[in-house]
């Protein structure tokens, strides 16, 4: 099945983040859109501002498909890679969430140094 121009944008938004991140690991092939969230055991509704980091793709609701613009998805994106690719391999330590934080605003474009 095609990707559609949507995901693409999406797609190509993750790997804008993967390089500005320096995650090298990650390289998602398709964008997953669920509207009931797979790892539980019951059925519960996927978050709307949800986004998995799985394997091969990038999960995000089905029901904010359409709703944001691509470039919207860049800090729920984000914030899911950092959590998923960087403080899960190193674990949070102490004072590290400062430079954590940097990373998320310098990859959105939200950061601004005093």
């Amino acid at each position: 099945m095609p990707v559609s121009e949507y995901d693409q944008r999406i797609l190509g938004i993750t790997k804008e983040l993967c390089l500005q991140l320096n995650i090298a690991d990650y390289n998602p092939i398709f964008v997953s859109w669920e509207g009931f969230d797979s790892r539980s055991r019951v059925p519960v509704e996927f978050r709307y501002d949800e986004c998995l980091i799985e394997r091969n793709c990038v999960t995000l609701s089905a029901k904010m498909k359409d709703v944001l613009e691509p470039d919207e998805w860049r800090p729920i994106i984000a914030s899911s890679l950092i959590f998923t690719k960087k403080l899960r391999r190193i674990g949070l330590t102490r004072g590290s969430g400062r430079s954590v934080l940097r990373s998320a605003h310098t990859a959105t474009g939200t950061f601004h140094h005093d």
